[in-house]
């Protein structure tokens, strides 16, 4: 009872509030002596009211402030959406008119998502307005054009066809059934569009499409200064608008009522090809920040004409390409443009093309995809967009039926490149480029405290993002899916050549460098997949596991390898016979590669309860730890004698035959001597040094290989 006590006292006072807008709008319409400019203003005034409630408001009191807002302006919605329709059908025919088509057009928008809305009325504006708007405006169209064009006309045109549009867009958002009027309507505007012109050729255009906006001359120069200067600066302006408008609207119409009726089947592809190759001459036509209605019309037209007019199709994609590239230096038209072009050129129908079913459309991906990678090098978010986008793709989060997820899913296996790339993504920035970087996430930390972070939203272009998704997307694969195995095998194999590729081409290579960022994630990859592989596929991938073992690696990629060995010996300890026979290789420009098979004997402890014959493999270690504790090479000693001392604590608590003891205790006194030696003999100068800080390495001391696996792997030894 309070709180409704409360919506009526709030409602009051905004009557009271609100009474002198309510009372020159409910006369908008019927009042012909009410000043343009009064009207224009209550409008804009209604619609920034309006627009207050299209945010999410955080307190109840401003609900119900929106709320009363609303019901004030619900009564009136008759009258403004008639006065909106008597302005839009004819009365605005000067190039000031423009801009006020625009504030009318808004209004009308923001009435239809208000009646929409729970709180809102019956009333359906596309019942009564939309048809007429669309009747009146395709009649001026079809108008026959001036020789010389006149402002009251071009303006006209201009209004109508951005009404068109702004139909076309409100119906495009959906939540608004359309009726009958509204669909006639609709077609009559869409065989406007496809009215076929037979040129010269023998193959035919439409002549409605790309249709420019003549530049209108003024009859008398002199009598009005500021409409010439409007023409001459704006003009181009709203030429190029007008332009934009009719792709929205065929945007809208391609996806809802298709081809025309009056096409016949015969030449269904050869309409939709004169279609797509306008929106190629669009694309040059068009200021770089109008063009995404013509990328949305691509990105339906392109499926359907892959087979038929693949060399069109390609000429869509490279062009929409260059153009984006074009737009690099432009960030407020760039990231709209790239988002448009990857949902155009990277969607699921392109993705899932073959070389032998599109061979010149593939290459143009694929170059697309080397040239997009080269871009995000240099600028951040770039490869992360397309990650995001065919992640969604290959895995959305609403999945369908099965056969659905199949197809979806599908199309990566021609595309395990973007996959595989994403893995090992992270370029390395110059020093100017990192503090560039800093900088921007300092400010973004700041939060809404930065007015900054309130007048640019963050789109989240951070360089991690597409390593980010692709891991979480390798995360949610289920290896009990054939398609989901299929995909992370192929994906173990490409990680593997990686690696392999760049240790055969740089014997040694530098900290941080970009080859030791790539094997340094290929391996977290790796670790990360591990759990969801076959066993018959493990035992194929060991010897080059053990292999990468023996290569030059840095410390942080070298602790990965010997993690990787230590987790497929705990889970299939059947294969330590191959671990052993690693060192009986001869490996003569790596000898001290040993030390990576020594460490994992430090933590033999983990492994020996896995496997069957525990006293065996215990001597077998032993005999292979004492071996290199007389290597001539000072870091092999230094590994063995550590790993001998973890060894040897593990015979103490084993329960064995009289025999076996008989063994253990002939060893017990070169063990001790070792051991010994190690502590006495290298109690001073580096040699102490070292030995006390490779007992106290993370890696061997507090690092446990089991219960620290976890989705960080990668964060461990970075």
């Amino acid at each position: 009872m309070e709180r409704r006590r409360t919506g009526e006292e709030t409602s009051e006072t905004l009557r009271s509030l609100l009474s002198p807008l309510l009372d020159t709008l409910s006369r908008v319409y019927t009042n012909i002596y009410l000043p343009v400019r009064k009207s224009d203003k209550s409008l804009q005034l209604m619609l920034r009211l309006l627009q207050l409630g299209t945010s999410p408001c955080g307190q109840q009191q401003e609900d119900d402030v929106i709320f009363a807002i609303e019901r004030a302006f619900l009564k009136l919605v008759d009258p403004v959406q008639d006065f909106i329709l008597r302005r839009l059908c004819g009365e605005l025919q000067e190039l000031f008119d423009i801009e006020r088509a625009e504030l009318y057009l808004s209004v009308l928008r923001q009435l239809v998502v208000m009646c929409s809305s729970p709180s809102g009325c019956s009333k359906n504006i596309q019942q009564y307005a939309f048809p007429k708007l669309i009747k009146y405006s395709l009649s001026c169209l079809l108008e026959p054009t001036q020789q010389i064009p006149s402002v009251e006309n071009q303006v006209s045109k201009a209004v109508c066809m951005a009404s068109l549009a702004a139909v076309s867009g409100v119906l495009q958002q959906g939540g608004i059934g359309m009726r009958s009027e509204t669909v006639s309507a609709l077609k009559s505007l869409n065989d406007y569009f496809y009215t076929l012109r037979t040129s010269s050729q023998s193959q035919s255009s439409l002549a409605n499409i790309n249709k420019c906006l003549m530049k209108p001359q003024l009859l008398d120069s002199s009598s009005d200064l500021e409409a010439q200067g409007l023409l001459q600066q704006h003009w181009g302006r709203i030429a190029a608008n007008f332009l934009r408008d009719q792709w929205i609207c065929l945007n809208f119409l391609i996806r809802t009522v298709g081809i025309p009726e009056f096409v016949e089947i015969s030449k269904v592809s050869e309409t939709l090809g004169a279609a797509l190759s306008h929106s190629v001459e669009a694309l040059s036509l068009l200021p770089s920040d109008l063009v995404l209605p013509v990328l949305n019309f691509m990105n339906t037209t392109l499926p359907q004409l892959v087979h038929d007019e693949e060399d069109l199709c390609v000429q869509a994609v490279t062009l929409s390409w260059e153009l984006v590239q074009g737009l690099s230096t432009n960030a407020h038209d760039f990231w709209p443009a790239l988002k448009g072009f990857i949902s155009m050129a990277f969607q699921h129908k392109l993705l899932k093309l073959t070389h032998h079913q599109a061979p010149t459309l593939t290459t143009a991906l694929k170059k697309i995809f080397t040239e997009l990678l080269e871009v995000s090098q240099s600028k951040s978010g770039v490869f992360g967009m397309l990650l995001q986008h065919c992640c969604q793709t290959w895995l959305p989060s609403e999945q369908g039926c099965s056969e659905q997820a199949v197809a979806a899913f599908s199309s990566v296996f021609n595309n395990l490149d973007i996959v595989t790339e994403a893995c090992v993504y992270g370029p390395v920035f110059r020093r100017d480029q990192r503090l560039v970087q800093d900088v921007q996430i300092y400010v973004e930390q700041l939060g809404e405290k930065c007015a900054a972070n309130v007048a640019v939203a963050n789109d989240n272009r951070d360089d991690q993002l597409p390593r980010t998704c692709v891991l979480n997307f390798l995360c949610h694969l289920d290896p009990s899916i054939q398609q989901h195995q299929r995909l992370i095998e192929e994906l173990v194999i490409e990680l593997l050549r990686k690696d392999s590729l760049i240790s055969k081409s740089k014997v040694r290579y530098y900290s941080n460098s970009l080859q030791h960022r790539v094997k340094n994630r290929a391996w977290q990859t790796l670790l990360l997949l591990l759990p969801k592989l076959r066993e018959e596929f493990v035992a194929t991938l060991l010897n080059h596991v053990f292999e990468a073992g023996f290569c030059s690696n840095q410390a942080s990629v070298k602790y990965l390898i010997e993690w990787m060995m230590i987790l497929i010996l705990v889970k299939y300890p059947h294969h330590i016979d191959s671990f052993w026979t690693c060192f009986n290789l001869d490996h003569e420009k790596t000898k001290t590669s040993i030390c990576t098979f020594l460490s994992v004997l430090v933590h033999f402890s983990i492994i020996i309860p896995h496997v069957e014959n525990k006293v065996g493999q215990l001597r077998k270690a032993l005999d292979i730890i004492l071996q290199s504790c007389f290597n001539h090479n000072f870091s092999v000693r230094l590994y063995a004698l550590l790993a001998l001392k973890r060894v040897w604590s593990l015979t103490e608590g084993l329960t064995v035959e009289k025999e076996e003891a008989e063994a253990f205790r002939g060893l017990s006194s070169v063990v001790t001597a070792c051991l010994n030696q190690a502590e006495a003999l290298q109690s001073t100068g580096n040699a102490n040094k070292n030995w006390l800080r490779i007992q106290g390495h993370f890696f061997f001391s507090t690092f446990h290989p089991i219960r620290d696996y976890s989705v960080e792997v990668g964060s461990l030894f970075c």
